[in-house]
């Protein structure tokens, strides 16, 4: 499970990535979900694979990797995290997912723990 929360111009991007998750695209895809504030500017994302080369696969598509090519300072402030989850507990939730990103310290993109 990757889940994300950025702020700012990112978010048009956001939506751009989420229109290219079209069924098939991205194999390994088992589901994902965004949120934004209705006042504000944080967006955040949660997305299921089935396995580490599904996310990487995903991470390097054009689509995702001119999002983040585009977002610039947001993605200084990204907070990014992938962990792994039985698929018995798929759905997480969003209460779920603020509790793994609160677990990280500073803002950072990079893949804190890995599907094995």
């Amino acid at each position: 499970v990757l889940v994300s929360k950025m702020r700012g111009n990112f978010v048009e991007y956001i939506f751009k990535v989420s229109d290219s998750m079209i069924p098939g695209r991205y194999p390994g895809l088992l589901g994902f979900s965004i949120r934004k504030q209705i006042i504000g500017t944080e967006v955040w994302t949660v997305s299921a694979w089935e396995n580490e080369e599904a996310v990487t696969e995903f991470v390097t598509s054009d689509a995702h990797t001119q999002a983040m090519m585009a977002g610039g300072g947001a993605i200084a402030k990204m907070t990014s995290r992938t962990t792994t989850v039985a698929y018995e507990e798929l759905p997480v939730s969003w209460t779920w997912a603020e509790e793994v990103l609160a677990e990280q310290e500073e803002p950072t993109y990079e893949v804190v723990s890995a599907t094995p």
